[in-house]
């Protein structure tokens, strides 16, 4: 899935607040950690702890997932957290009976890495019967180098808690919603040609039918049948990343379309690219701001932010991040 918009306008999972970029340079290679067998495991989640890294450098844990044994950065990667003394992770809408193989590689941003031991762990068996809801992740993941959901095409129902709400100037209506705890594959945009045709405000939780599309090869639902909202007030979903992962050479910029994501402390690198849109970079690559959503904040070359936030889109073959508000831009 890519993005969306028609004019020029993706929380692997990753924690549940915003950090400084907390890169570390003392010479000593980040210290081992454990990761430890999983508990609380259940038939789409299990929960994820492992000792804290002590001693030498350290700037993040990256916890990668797969369904075989031989874990490494080629495999799914989960979870990012810049906080050293984030110890533990939920890994949700995970598949019933399904064996998974977990690793976490700790970083200290200056080249020096050191893995974890691997664990595997299989979900228990869904006895749960309910609503039959298609998770946003079967909808996004996709092995496909096209990026196109497996279920193009087809009428899905599925459920998230919407984590932003816009319409054009051409009165057309995006409504972006995320899976908790939020992560790879755990965004989707809801489309409809009718500005404010849905009422439904951040942290609403919905369930929404519709038609699983490519639009210029951006995944989104459109020709809705069916709109509710089922609950508000809720937490918004969304995932820490780096500003390299989010562009069109990296592999992991597919995964985030349409997630909620927040990046650490980011300088501004080109001010204006036109079009309303600007650089920022971690010190791992560059990604483009957009303006889609609305905000004050009038960009300068070198200006540092402590985090830009937003969903992310995908126009004109780049991936971006939209800031919703003038809070996602943190100066």
């Amino acid at each position: 899935m890519k993005a969306k918009w028609i004019y020029p306008l993706i929380m692997i999972v990753f924690m549940t607040s915003c950090y400084e970029n907390s890169t570390t340079d003392t010479g000593i290679p980040p210290g081992n950690i454990t990761l430890n067998n999983a508990t609380d495991i259940k038939a789409r989640e299990a929960k994820l702890t492992w000792t804290k890294s002590k001693g030498g450098g350290f700037q993040n844990y990256q916890l990668y997932r797969g369904n075989s044994s031989g874990i490494d950065i080629d495999n799914d990667l989960v979870g990012i957290f810049f906080d050293r003394d984030t110890t533990e992770f939920i890994d949700s809408n995970l598949y019933p009976e399904t064996k998974y193989y977990y690793k976490m590689l700790v970083s200290d941003g200056i080249g020096n890495t050191v893995w974890s031991n691997e664990i595997s762990l299989t979900t228990a068996k869904d006895d749960s019967g309910g609503n039959d809801y298609t998770s946003i992740y079967e909808i996004q993941f996709t092995e496909d180098s096209s990026g196109d959901s497996p279920l193009k095409d087809q009428v899905v129902t599925t459920t998230g808690i919407v984590t932003a709400n816009f319409s054009d100037v051409s009165g057309h209506q995006y409504i972006f919603i995320g899976e908790k705890p939020g992560g790879p594959w755990r965004g989707l945009c809801i489309f409809s040609r009718n500005a404010s045709e849905y009422d439904c405000a951040e942290g609403d939780s919905i369930v929404v039918k519709g038609q699983v599309q490519e639009f210029n090869n951006f995944t989104e639902m459109s020709n809705i049948e069916e709109f509710t909202v089922i609950e508000q007030g809720h937490s918004i979903p969304f995932s820490q990343v780096t500003t390299g992962q989010i562009n069109a050479s990296s592999s992991d910029a597919e995964k985030y379309e349409s997630v909620l994501v927040t990046t650490g402390q980011v300088t501004v690198v080109n001010p204006d690219m036109g079009y309303g849109e600007f650089s920022i970079s971690d010190g791992s690559g560059e990604t483009i701001v957009n303006d889609y959503f609305q905000f004050s904040y009038t960009p300068v070359k070198d200006d540092v932010l402590n985090y830009v936030r937003g969903v992310v889109d995908y126009s004109y073959s780049a991936y971006k991040i939209e800031p919703r508000s003038d809070d996602d831009i943190g100066k």
